[in-house]
C-alpha cells in the first residue's frame, strides 16, 4: 500500500530532483527484490534445493501463502484502505494548525516520508528518526517555518504514537482474559 501511494505521490507532487532521485530508487530496488521473490519461489518449487538464501526466501512467501486468492483482492483493498485512512490521518492534524494549509498532494509526501523513515531501525518509540524528515521535508521542500514543522512533527508523531500503543494495551488485555 505504501508503495502505492509512493508511486502515486510521483504522478501528482513536483518532488525536488534528489528526492524524486530517492524516492523512484526506493520503489524500483522494491519491485526488483519483490520480483527476485517471486523468480525463486518458481525455482525453488523446480528444484529442493537445501540452499539457506533459498530457504529464507521460501519462509518469506510461505508468510503470503495465508492470503489465498479469494481473499486476495479485499487484503489489497484492506491494505490501500489503511493507508487511506493514515493519509487522512495526517491531513486532518495539519489542519489542527492555523499556520497550515496543506494541500492533499503535500500531505501525502509526509506520509510517505515518515513511514519510509520508520521502517529504518531506531530508539524505542522512534524518536528522532520520525522527526528529522518530516521536519526537514516542512522546511527544505514544503518551505514552513522551522517552529510551526517541529510543532507539527511532534503532534503527527504522538497522535499516532498513543493510538498505537493504546491500541496494543488493548488488544494485549484482551488477549490475556
Amino acid at each position: 500500500g505504501l508503495m502505492v501511494l509512493a508511486g502515486l505521490l510521483l504522478f501528482i507532487y513536483p518532488l525536488p530532483e534528489d528526492l524524486n532521485k530517492s524516492l523512484k530508487m526506493i520503489l524500483l530496488v522494491t519491485a526488483v527484490v519483490a520480483l527476485g521473490c517471486f523468480y525463486l519461489m518458481r525455482f525453488m518449487k523446480k528444484n529442493k534445493s537445501e540452499n539457506k538464501l533459498f530457504k529464507l526466501v521460501q519462509e518469506f512467501i510461505f508468510g503470503f501463502s495465508g492470503i489465498n486468492s479469494a481473499n486476495r483482492w479485499k487484503s489489497v483493498g484492506l491494505s490501500l484502505g489503511l493507508w487511506l485512512l493514515y493519509w487522512a490521518n495526517v491531513h486532518i492534524i495539519q489542519m489542527a494548525f492555523k499556520n497550515l494549509r496543506m494541500e492533499l498532494p503535500e500531505t501525502l509526501l509526509i506520509l510517505v516520508v515518515s513511514s519510509l523513515a520508520l521502517s529504518i531501525p531506531s530508539a524505542p518509540a522512534m524518536i528522532g528518526t520520525f522527526h528529522a524528515p518530516v521536519k526537514y521535508i516542512m522546511v527544505n521542500v514544503l518551505s514552513f517555518p522551522t517552529d510551526i514543522s517541529i510543532a507539527f512533527t511532534i503532534i503527527l508523531h504522538a497522535v499516532g504514537f498513543f493510538i498505537m500503543t493504546l491500541s496494543g494495551f488493548f488488544y494485549f488485555m484482551k488477549s490475556q482474559f
